[in-house]
């Protein structure tokens, strides 16, 4: 018997998450399933929540997706884990997954969490530009960060008078030459 069984962080708070537990019957066919439970478990590996029984269970014979808020007995510690178990009469699945924000693959790729330094009133000088000697030290770690432009140019409305001048000032920002411009313009026209 095959299933696919998967958790999905969808949101966390300091003293709980909202996950999603998903079942999927795997290659073989339907699978039967005589239970689900998730818990919040500690970087120790104990439990910090109630262990929360899911009404799934018979025969998984297509996607079954449950959302469920597990609340912990106070704040959340780092390093806290969601563990989740399905059993049948004769296996069981385990599925774990970080409960700590923004370390899911997909979630930081996507940039699912986006950080609000407005909203963090607790740590209001955390977000600072870098300074020049900050950034030439990235820059020796990471190269491509050295063709980031570091100052924005401000463009007055007043100096772009005309069509023309907007296209020139474009083009030249852009490093487009003659052609290029050309067919930029004619897209941008349709």
């Amino acid at each position: 018997m095959d299933l696919d069984f998967d958790l999905q962080l969808t949101d966390r708070q300091p003293d709980r998450v909202l996950v999603s537990v998903l079942l999927r019957p795997g290659r073989t066919g339907p699978v039967d399933v005589q239970g689900v439970d998730v818990m919040l478990v500690c970087p120790e590996g104990e439990p910090i929540s109630h262990r929360m029984l899911l009404p799934i269970a018979g025969t998984v014979s297509q996607t079954i997706v449950s959302t469920v808020e597990l609340r912990g007995h106070g704040p959340l510690p780092p390093g806290t884990r969601i563990a989740a178990t399905a059993w049948s009469a004769h296996q069981q699945w385990e599925a774990r997954i970080p409960a700590d924000p923004g370390t899911q693959m997909a979630a930081h790729c996507r940039g699912d969490v986006v950080v609000r330094p407005e909203e963090d009133a607790d740590f209001p000088d955390r977000f600072l530009p870098l300074g020049c000697d900050e950034r030439a030290a990235l820059a020796r770690v990471f190269p491509w960060l050295e063709a980031c432009p570091t100052e924005l140019k401000v463009v007055d409305d007043d100096t772009l008078t005309g069509e023309d001048d907007l296209r020139a000032y474009c083009c030249d920002e852009l490093g487009l030459d003659e052609d290029d411009a050309d067919w930029l313009a004619d897209l941008l026209n349709e």
